[in-house]
């Protein structure tokens, strides 16, 4: 699950980035609105702008290089 990586994330990054989760089934219109295709998807935005996805389950690091590409450290 994804949620913990999540968790951890927002933690480590409060102040510097906004973490969100969105539950597809309930908001199907962002689903389309995105491109979402498979859960979990993961989106970077910086300035309204999407940066980079990744599809599937990954460790924390792989969202923390994700991170470190719009968010000084």
């Amino acid at each position: 699950m994804l949620s913990p990586v999540l968790e951890q994330l927002s933690t480590k990054y409060s102040g510097k980035a906004k973490i969100v989760a969105i539950d597809v089934e309930q908001a199907p219109g962002v689903t389309a609105q995105m491109g979402i295709m498979g859960t979990p998807t993961v989106i970077l935005f910086n300035k309204g702008k999407s940066l980079d996805r990744v599809v599937g389950y990954r460790p924390v690091d792989v969202f923390e290089t994700l991170l470190k590409k719009a968010v000084p450290v």
